[in-house]
């Protein structure tokens, strides 16, 4: 069958429409919806909505006993809680597996974590720790092994079974689903349990003021050679980690909250 020039023009003029049509349902979806990707040592906003529906913040702090992250961030999280009431009960000095000085927050009933309810400025909060994996992360929080390959597993079926519904679904899909920006880990690239065959230190806030999710360092790490018993006891001689507190705060509530 041959076609004259005419109707190749018009058969040619038919396709680039249909590419054109083809492609504002594919392509302009994409460009609407702005790829999400994890930036480090950042608040990012996931939600505009309060996960729980109750009124109240909540911070939840996921990490594993030997995290140099969580050992840092600990420090900021507990001068905001014992800023408001005495918690030295609910923290046990520690180290991470790297040297870094922090605290666990353990009240002695639980090795996964525990509650902890107080207000700020008026405002009430409760916060919840939740530990995935021992010191060295070759097992449990109670030292049962664990085979490496099952740890991105274990550590989301845990989630699961101790956090509600909506947090858990958060937790899952920015550790598991969606990628890191930054690309200063050992240049790899790839979301986090892709990159490291584990769950990562992560802090979720969920509140009225929406719901915003935090991984990496808070501030500059500290340095090994610092002791936990001298932070713990000088923690007001820490400025970075005031600057810490007072931007999750800020996060959290806005300049209300943060200047109170």
């Amino acid at each position: 069958m041959t076609f004259t020039k005419k109707e190749l023009y018009a058969i040619v003029s038919i396709v680039v429409v249909i590419v054109v049509i083809l492609s504002a349902f594919v392509v302009v979806p994409n460009l609407e919806k702005p790829k999400q990707e994890i930036i480090l040592s950042k608040y990012i906003k996931v939600s505009n909505g309060d996960l729980l529906s109750n009124g109240q913040d909540h911070i939840y702090f996921i990490s594993w006993y030997g995290c140099p992250i969580g050992a840092d961030n600990s420090w900021v999280l507990y001068s905001l809680l014992n800023s408001t009431k005495n918690v030295s009960s609910d923290v046990e000095l520690h180290k991470s597996i790297a040297g870094t000085p922090g605290l666990l927050f353990l009240n002695g009933t639980s090795n996964y974590g525990e509650n902890i309810s107080f207000q700020y400025a008026g405002v009430p909060f409760t916060f919840t720790s939740l530990y995935l994996y021992n010191q060295t992360m070759t097992g449990t929080v109670y030292n049962h092994t664990m085979n490496s390959s099952n740890r991105v597993n274990y550590g989301l079926s845990l989630l699961k079974g101790n956090l509600p519904a909506t947090v858990y679904q958060i937790a899952k899909t920015w550790e598991t689903q969606v990628g890191v920006e930054n690309k200063t880990i050992k240049n790899r690239t790839g979301t986090w349990s892709a990159m490291t065959g584990h769950l990562v230190t992560m802090l979720i806030v969920t509140g009225p003021d929406g719901t915003f999710v935090h991984f990496w360092f808070m501030y500059p790490s500290l340095s090994k050679n610092v002791s936990s018993l001298t932070v713990y006891t000088h923690l007001n001689n820490y400025p970075e980690i005031q600057s810490a507190e007072n931007t999750l705060l800020y996060t959290i509530g806005g300049s209300n909250i943060a200047c109170a």
